[in-house]
Formats: structure tokens, C-alpha cells, sequence
């Protein structure tokens, strides 16, 4: 069984700087400021909304795997303390 770390809540927004389109796992209650992969904290028609949540597990075969549920519907405590690494049989 891989180790897990907390659940957290997924921030998805559109920069106006780079163009990107963007899903970051962070903490909860925090809000997002910038872009991280440009600095620009332009986001028009797109602001940063809080819309899935995710998950990171250490497999001991394929290192760390970040597992998201894009479903707006789910909270962090919806996540299970026992996910499978998806690459191992």
C-alpha cells in the first residue's frame, strides 16, 4: 500500500499572461495570487475557482503519482485513506 498525503482542494483558472490553463493542488482556504508558471496575476474571464481536489501517493515502484477528481462535487474528506497506485497491477 503506497504512502498518502492529505487530500487538497484543486484551484483551476485560465492566466492571461501565459495562456495556460492551470490545476493546482494547495491548501485549503488559501487563495491563489498568481500565476506560478508566469507571475502574472491578470485572470479575466477565468478566475481562480476552487473545482476538484487531489491527492499525491509514494508508490515504491513508480515514485510519487498525484491522483485529481476534476468533479466540482467532491471534498477533500471524500477522499479514501487507501488509493492504489493506478500503474501497478
Amino acid at each position: 500500500m503506497p504512502n498518502l498525503t492529505c487530500a487538497r482542494p484543486l484551484t483551476r483558472f485560465r492566466c492571461n499572461g501565459c495562456n495556460w490553463t492551470l490545476a493546482i493542488l494547495g491548501p485549503g482556504g488559501a487563495v491563489v495570487q498568481k500565476c506560478p508558471w508566469c507571475g502574472c496575476d491578470e485572470f479575466g474571464d477565468h478566475p481562480p475557482v476552487h473545482q476538484g481536489a487531489g491527492q499525491s501517493l509514494l508508490c515504491d515502484t513508480h515514485g510519487e503519482v498525484v491522483v485529481q477528481v476534476l468533479d466540482g462535487d467532491i471534498a477533500c474528506d471524500d477522499f479514501m485513506d487507501n488509493l492504489y497506485c493506478p500503474f501497478c497491477r
